[in-house]
């Protein structure tokens, strides 16, 4: 995901640094007008918590915590959120984790939980359950209600809201990047703050302690 959204700030104009997923956070930040953390989930947080003081403008990837963590980051930091920015096309080949890998899969349920709570707003209460690799998560608002299914097949992984494939647009990732580059340069405000990617990362991650966890396959860092 990383060398993706790289490629697209290239295409952009601008100059692009990899950093080794092995980069010690306890180290000086890199000097950079931004910084984009796209390493294993269970890692955002330890890197948003070494970069917190540096001033520096910070892109990470979903989730922002996983289950005991809490985060902090600057204001002009940008969760990601490319489900807000595009159409649903494309190749099912987006995801951030798989079931075959020792990974909280369900963690990707967060990219469906924040379009909807976009849309929607906070959800009055959630259910969660589990299936040989599929997680349904049911979200409701007073008598409305959307049902998820992520279905972690190795071969085809895919996401259904409401009998609705969702496949990411190439495009989503590019209009997510122009709005991260339009942050840096303070032209306008993140739409995605750390606090906002908490609050709802930590709604989710309830709902699964509450009725998942303890009966599924013990599963700890997704791929960011």
């Amino acid at each position: 995901m990383g060398r993706r959204h790289g490629k697209i700030l290239e295409s952009l104009g601008d100059s692009v640094e990899y950093v080794d997923i092995g980069y010690d956070p306890t180290r000086q930040p890199p000097k950079a007008d931004s910084i984009l953390v796209c390493t294993p989930s269970a890692s955002h947080a330890c890197y948003l918590a070494a970069f917190k003081d540096s001033r520096i403008p910070i892109f990470v990837e979903k989730p922002v915590i996983v289950p005991g963590q809490e985060a902090q980051a600057p204001e002009t930091s940008l969760v990601a959120c490319n489900w807000r920015w595009g159409g649903v096309s494309g190749a099912r080949d987006i995801v951030s984790a798989y079931h075959s890998s020792d990974n909280g899969a369900w963690l990707d349920l967060i990219h469906f939980v924040d379009l909807l709570w976009e849309e929607r707003g906070r959800p009055d209460d959630g259910s969660m359950n589990h299936f040989h690799g599929r997680y349904f998560l049911a979200m409701r608002w007073g008598e409305e209600r959307a049902a998820i299914a992520l279905d972690y097949d190795e071969v085809n992984p895919r996401t259904v809201i409401d009998g609705k494939f969702m496949n990411p647009s190439a495009d989503m990732f590019v209009d997510q990047m122009r709005h991260w580059r339009d942050c840096v340069c303070g032209k306008t405000r993140s739409c995605n703050s750390v606090k906002t990617a908490v609050e709802r990362t930590s709604w989710l991650i309830a709902v699964h302690e509450r009725d998942v966890a303890g009966i599924e396959p013990r599963r700890i860092a997704a791929h960011g």
